[in-house]
């Protein structure tokens, strides 16, 4: 079972990919970024089920993650980059 990453250490996973320090997300902070933004509404349903461990599937969950992006249109960049780099890490690793 992989653990979710506190805040503190999933803000430093994010600045190591964007600094280009490492390829991708670790797993334990995409999961936390998925937490984050979960909800048993609309928008975040599938990214609920991420977090969770639930079953669930690619399309559903960048879906998801583009209505969550659209709902929230004023976040902060640091927000904003958190779901882009959860985009990638689900195309990679979420294979239904």
């Amino acid at each position: 079972m992989i653990r979710h990453f506190g805040s503190n250490d999933t803000y430093a996973d994010i600045k190591r990919v964007l600094a280009k320090e490492q390829p991708a997300l670790q797993d334990g902070a995409a999961l936390a970024i998925a937490s984050w933004w979960q909800s048993p509404g609309a928008v975040g349903c599938d990214l609920a089920a991420l977090a969770t461990g639930a079953r669930c599937w690619r399309e559903e969950v960048l879906d998801d993650i583009a209505a969550t992006l659209r709902a929230h249109e004023n976040m902060g960049k640091d927000d904003r980059d958190a779901l882009i780099l959860l985009i990638d890490w689900v195309w990679e690793n979420v294979n239904e």
